[in-house]
């Protein structure tokens, strides 16, 4: 099933330096140089989502591995999904029972 959905901006920074550029200048919430974010990789802005090396986790600061990262961004999408669409689930199968 596809679904459009009206968004502003989705922005992949990918590389090998965590600098946001212009988004600082957006309002975000920082710590130092990254941006601050909860547990479900939120933002202070509703609806923003953020991971990686440019993201500080509430309680945990800084872990720059390339794992904590695609954790991160897996928690990410969970939840920006979750905040589209609250009725949706937001786990599925263990990953080591898909055949």
């Amino acid at each position: 099933m596809e679904e459009e959905i009206d968004l502003d901006a989705v922005i992949l920074a990918l590389g090998y330096k965590a600098e946001i550029g212009k988004i600082e200048s957006w309002g975000l919430e920082m710590d130092g140089r990254y941006i601050k974010v909860n547990s479900r990789m939120e933002t202070s802005i509703k609806g923003l989502f953020a991971c990686g090396d440019v993201v500080s986790v509430e309680g945990l600061g800084n872990i720059k591995l390339l794992v904590t990262g695609f954790a991160q961004a897996a928690i990410a999408a969970a939840s920006a999904k979750k905040f589209i669409d609250p009725k949706s689930k937001t786990s599925g199968p263990h990953s080591s029972s898909i055949i």
